[in-house]
């Protein structure tokens, strides 16, 4: 129960995420291109609180499930905004999220492990010493 807590603050900003694609008010973005950086953004923001939350939850589950869990919202988000209004779902918007989902949970496990001393072992150029 203590590892699910640590994915709380992840599970509120995805039901933020799917409750914005739900809305038709939604300022559009000025520049196109602007809109799938938007989308890797936000999804970048949930990639870092997954992976804040799986150092706190000791490493549980593998990563791929948190990309699998991700990856679901981002669809399920792409497939609700179909029906909302002045909305459309797009597959590159689906993509920008995944990406930015993916770089950001890699980059905040790889990085959270190596600061913590979990990363790789440290190579010695004298095998036997700290050298």
């Amino acid at each position: 129960m203590r590892r699910g807590l640590a994915y709380l603050p992840t599970l509120g900003w995805a039901a933020v995420l799917l409750w914005a694609g739900g809305q038709s008010d939604l300022p559009t973005a000025p520049v196109p291109m602007f809109d799938k950086v938007s989308h890797f953004l936000a999804y970048g923001v949930l990639g870092i609180s997954a992976g804040l939350g799986w150092r706190r939850a000791g490493r549980w589950p593998r990563r791929a499930w948190l990309v699998a869990f991700a990856l679901s919202v981002a669809a399920l988000d792409e497939i609700h905004q179909t029906g909302v209004a002045q909305r459309t779902g797009d597959f590159n918007d689906w993509i920008a999220d995944a990406a930015g989902f993916t770089l950001a949970l890699l980059i905040t496990t790889h990085y959270g492990a190596r600061a913590s001393g979990r990363g790789r072992a440290r190579r010695h150029r004298y095998p036997g010493t700290n050298e």
